[in-house]
């Protein structure tokens, strides 16, 4: 669709004009439409009120062409960055890039379809596992419950025989049985 002519335009349309062309080069330059409407000075509202007005309005002078140029101008700023990544994913053989590739343009996500079943897997495992590892808690909790008496009269017995042997280096006394 061809640009207007500022000649055919009153001088309202051609202020208009020039804030849709900052509009515009702004995302031909990848940024985002808020951030190209805050760089025309205008509302990130007004940048879609313009886009409806172009789909709706199809005699107006500015909007339709205006509405037409933004794809172009977004897609334009996309290929930049399409660019980067591709050339990191071949180059580079960045895989992130790769999948970065893969997700947004084949529409492949983190978790596909196929890697369901395996992520159920991995859970069941996981849960078996807890089970096990609660089943060894408390049988280790029983058997020191169990040995629990015998061990502190052990261990009593050897702290006693210990301070026996402090007070009366040469052993003479029995110890304690």
């Amino acid at each position: 669709m061809p640009e207007p002519q500022d000649i055919i335009l009153t001088p309202h349309e051609r202020r208009l004009k020039k804030r849709m062309l900052k509009v515009l080069e702004a995302l031909e330059g990848g940024h985002s439409r808020q951030s190209a409407a805050s760089m025309a000075g205008i509302s990130p509202a007004t940048v879609e009120g313009w886009v409806r007005k172009g789909q709706t309005n199809l005699t107006h002078t500015l909007y339709p062409w205006f509405c037409h140029e933004i794809g172009r101008s977004e897609g334009a700023g996309e290929s930049i960055f399409a660019k980067i990544v591709i050339d990191e994913a071949t180059k580079n053989h960045n895989w992130r890039a790769a999948m970065f590739l893969l997700q947004k343009r084949y529409k492949w996500n983190d978790r596909p379809e196929m890697d369901n079943e395996i992520q159920r897997e991995q859970q069941r495992a996981q849960l078996a596992k807890t089970k096990a590892d609660t089943v060894f808690v408390e049988v280790r909790t029983e058997k020191i419950k169990e040995d629990s008496d015998a061990v502190v009269l052990d261990r009593l017995r050897d702290i006693l025989n210990e301070v026996r042997e402090e007070i009366n280096p040469s052993g003479k006394e029995e110890q304690v049985n």
